[in-house]
């Protein structure tokens, strides 16, 4: 039995989502973060409901977990191989969720610690 513990709200989506760096890259699904942000007073609502869904069914769509693996450079020398450093590029409305998801979780965290209790496990 799933048990939820929380929801995200429609303006705490629409707050994440006018609050997304837009000069990240988009991911392999090539929807650009600055779209999101533009388009946030009319999709939060659609992405709250997609990801409360997720939240109450414990699971994390498989195409979300996908990512495209980009070399970037560390030093001048572009010639050098060695220079480069691996980075994985994930599709915005999975960075979203990550961060809406873990704030949340922390806040919770946060506000049922009571006398001196280490941890609070949240069950979803």
């Amino acid at each position: 039995m799933n048990k939820q513990v929380f929801n995200i709200t429609p303006l705490y989506e629409k707050e994440a989502l006018q609050e997304i760096n837009i000069k990240k890259a988009s991911g392999w699904d090539g929807i650009k973060p600055k779209l999101l942000k533009l388009a946030a007073p009319g999709i939060a609502k659609s992405l709250t409901g997609l990801y409360n869904c997720c939240i109450s069914k414990a699971e994390w769509l498989t195409e979300w977990k996908k990512g495209e693996w980009a070399p970037v450079l560390k030093d001048k020398d572009c010639t050098n191989i060695r220079n480069y450093r691996p980075i994985t590029v994930l599709n915005a409305v999975n960075k979203i969720f990550e961060t809406l998801v873990t704030t949340t979780k922390n806040c919770l965290r946060s506000s049922l610690l009571i006398g001196g209790e280490a941890d609070v496990k949240l069950l979803y």
